[in-house]
């Protein structure tokens, strides 16, 4: 059995989600420390230190790490609020039946159950 579950382009009424299209570009908030350093971004002695206070790392020119690995992703911004990586992912807003009817099409797999749930469409399938 697979469980596949995806965002539904209908959301509830008191939803904080409103989509505007089935195809979009939703933000993504990344903290500094799952993102691949890059020699740029790294720290010395002579570039930066670690504020004790703070506990983030900064350069001479006083940027913090999420602010150099924002720098270094065309993709990407910088979210001085919350000191994190803003990234703009692709995502694809389902309608209901879409899922159901694409997973049908593909040969082998058998649509057991679907399902509605928090602004989730969702299936079980079988593979056959």
């Amino acid at each position: 059995m697979i469980n596949v579950q995806a965002w539904a382009l209908e959301q509830e009424v008191d939803s904080k989600r409103k989509f505007h299209g089935t195809d979009l570009l939703v933000p993504f908030n990344a903290q500094p420390k799952y993102l691949q350093a890059s020699p740029s971004t790294s720290t010395s002695k002579k570039e930066g230190a670690k504020s004790q206070d703070e506990g983030v790392l900064s350069n001479a020119k006083g940027k913090g790490v999420a602010q150099m690995m924002a720098e270094q992703y065309t993709n990407a911004e910088y979210d001085s609020k919350k000191n994190l990586v803003v990234f703009q992912r692709y995502c694809h807003m389902y309608r209901k039946g879409e899922l159901e009817y694409l997973c049908g099409l593909v040969d082998g797999l058998e649509v057991v159950e679907s399902s509605y749930e928090k602004g989730n469409h969702g299936v079980v399938l079988r593979v056959c």
